[in-house]
């Protein structure tokens, strides 16, 4: 089975459909399948395909074709044919020809996986075509792998070594590790069960050398991983501190402004305080001159009458 590349839609102008498309095909990578459907299925429900141009299909090409792959790793084998008929249809409307020869590659891998190996060569040999026709380098590479590996169940050795022969000679030319492995331990039965021990020690040569870049880059992948997860636990860290700093500073400005809310309330306290004080010896003073007043006015009464 072969993935359809999210990265093939290029023009599309819905960068968050794009962006999900990605996210989905992540999960399929990593086996999740039911995961990589539910995301599928969460972008047919958000999107209604308005027209039937190139741009506005295309999406709908890779998710049918991964969709049926998911479908076909979980066993749901007539709804993976389903889907890998309706990203043919799609495709050929709309002369996907990358992910038509997908389609039809992923066709012939369910039709080997339920053991009709002559449809699945049909369906092979269709994908093979489209690639040479379109000089999709990889593809034909991918489609010389699955051919050589039919013939070779079906007993055609002959078949079976030029496919993978050929499978072989395109990898090694363009650096495609993972389909040397691929290829060559078949091959090298081959050529060791007919007797040719140089042809199976130079595909062992080969096969070794790519098992050896394939680790490197593992390596150099768990590194970067490495790497990743150290930068992003030392932003923790640091934005784990600056909180922390953040925090104590709120909480010292808080204490400072509950001070000062407090010193404040004192004053206002004192100053009412104050206040009152001094409008008790107001009223006071202002009783003292009434009984002075009256106590004169009592005392010139008295002289008057006098």
């Amino acid at each position: 089975m072969e993935i359809a590349s999210d990265s093939a839609i290029t023009d599309a102008s819905d960068f968050k459909r794009y962006a999900e498309i990605s996210i989905a095909g992540i999960y399929l990578n990593s086996k999740d399948y039911q995961r990589a459907l539910d995301q599928y299925k969460k972008i047919r429900s958000r999107y209604v395909v308005k027209d039937s141009t190139y741009i506005d299909l295309l999406p709908y090409c890779v998710i049918s074709n991964n969709e049926g792959i998911a479908n076909e790793e979980l066993g749901r084998l007539e709804e993976a044919e389903r889907l890998y008929r309706q990203a043919i249809k799609i495709s050929t409307k709309i002369s996907a020809f990358y992910d038509l020869a997908t389609a039809y590659s992923n066709m012939g891998s369910l039709k080997e996986h339920t053991g009709d190996y002559r449809a699945a060569l049909e369906w092979h040999e269709r994908a093979m075509a489209i690639r040479k026709e379109n000089s999709l380098v990889l593809g034909i590479a991918q489609s010389h792998n699955h051919i050589g590996g039919l013939y070779h169940v079906l007993g055609d050795l002959q078949q079976a070594e030029y496919h993978m022969a050929e499978s072989l000679d395109i990898s090694k030319e363009n650096g495609y590790a993972q389909l040397i492995l691929e290829t060559a331990e078949p091959l090298k039965m081959i050529y060791a069960g007919k007797g040719d021990y140089a042809g199976a020690y130079e595909v062992q040569e080969l096969q070794m050398q790519a098992s050896e870049e394939i680790l490197n880059k593992e390596s150099l992948k768990n590194q970067e991983r490495l790497k990743a997860k150290y930068e992003y636990e030392l932003e923790k860290q640091i934005e784990v501190k600056n909180r922390r700093f953040r925090e104590t500073v709120y909480r010292f400005i808080f204490v400072g402004l509950l001070l000062l809310f407090v010193i404040a309330l004192i004053l206002f306290l004192l100053q009412k305080s104050k206040t009152r004080q001094s409008e008790l010896e107001n009223e006071n003073i202002q009783k003292e001159k009434l009984l002075l007043q009256k106590e004169l006015d009592y005392k010139n009464k008295k002289l008057m009458s006098t």
